[in-house]
């Protein structure tokens, strides 16, 4: 077992979290996280509650008008598609739709750290433009572009 000094997220409830300044974790000789517990004043190998500085992450394959359904797939893909999917997609015909879900798009990826992005955007061009705009506003970089259906899709 390795032990570690570090700085750590805390659950506080189901839906928030806090942040503890001072914890150990143990690392299993696998390298497996097996404990992270208040610091005590054991010994640690390394003490890591500096700041440290990680590269931005990439998101290679999102869908921006999914953002509302995460979490939301059951059963085969063309029922989910169908009774989940397109209906929440078609409201993106709705520009202060498209514009409410692309700000919450954002906040979900600079939440993640993402700063890197290819999404899929809707097959609405202006619900596209909407989330360029807001990419833009927000400095962020992505490759983006409508998703590419033209049968049994949303209209």
């Amino acid at each position: 077992m390795t032990n570690l000094r570090v700085r750590v997220p805390t659950s506080v409830s189901p839906t928030q979290c806090g942040f503890s300044d001072d914890a150990v974790i143990r690392v299993d000789a696998d390298g497996r996280l097996a404990d992270v517990a208040p610091y005590d004043g054991r010994a640690v190998a390394e003490d890591l509650r500096t700041p440290r500085r990680l590269p931005g992450f990439a998101a290679p394959h999102v869908h921006y008008p999914q953002t509302r359904v995460i979490g939301r797939a059951s059963g085969p893909l063309l029922s989910w598609l169908e009774g989940v999917v397109f209906p929440e997609e078609a409201r993106f015909k709705l520009d202060a739709h498209a514009e409410e879900v692309a700000e919450l798009f954002c906040d979900h990826l600079a939440r993640a750290g993402t700063t890197l992005s290819f999404v899929y955007s809707s097959v609405h061009p202006s619900a596209c433009d909407i989330l360029f705009r807001v990419l833009e506003a927000r400095g962020m970089r992505a490759i983006a572009g409508p998703v590419l259906m033209d049968r049994d899709c949303p209209t």
